[in-house]
């Protein structure tokens, strides 16, 4: 096999091994820390702060961030729904439970970036520090925008739900 098919390769069996695992783990209850619960999504944005300012979009490019950001926010908000919130209320404890519907959601995002990735000739085995094209930063800009939006919906849901159902015990 030679170096540019395992490049190509790579990526699907590491994302295929980590599906399995996380799949696998989908009927177990996790803890649920609301004091870390806004990590990553903290990152996300400093990240995708970077990014933009980096290369910094055009208008049109904004315009269509700003609304995959409201509709990635709307689609969060139901996967955010679609987490089973559990309190014991002897040990305070909160767990989580992820649901079927936001791991298949997250599998059809991933299937959308290497599709975009074929749709506009990114190779990722060939690092030649060429300018990208626009149109595929364009498309990178606004999934960065969706994803934002529906990490933090998500994870306000979560939030919000957790605190009401602690307030009610």
């Amino acid at each position: 096999m030679d170096h540019k098919m395992l490049m190509t390769l790579l990526p699907f069996a590491v994302l295929a091994l980590v599906f399995a695992l996380r799949f696998r783990s989908m009927n177990k209850e996790r803890p649920l820390d609301l004091k870390r619960i806004w990590i990553l999504p903290g990152v996300l944005i400093v990240l995708a702060a970077m990014t933009l300012s980096a290369m910094p979009p055009d208008t049109t490019t904004l315009m269509w961030a700003a609304l995959a950001l409201a509709v990635g926010a709307v689609i969060g908000w139901y996967r955010g729904k679609t987490i089973a919130i559990h309190h014991d209320p002897q040990t305070g404890q909160l767990t989580q439970k992820p649901s079927l519907i936001g791991f298949l959601l997250v599998v059809v995002l991933v299937g959308l970036k290497f599709g975009a990735r074929s749709l506009f000739g990114i190779d990722p085995a060939a690092a030649t520090g060429a300018t990208p094209d626009p149109a595929a930063a364009m498309f990178t800009d606004i999934l960065l925008a969706f994803a934002i939006g529906l990490l933090v919906a998500t994870q306000a849901e979560v939030t919000l739900r957790a605190k009401r159902l602690m307030a009610a015990r």
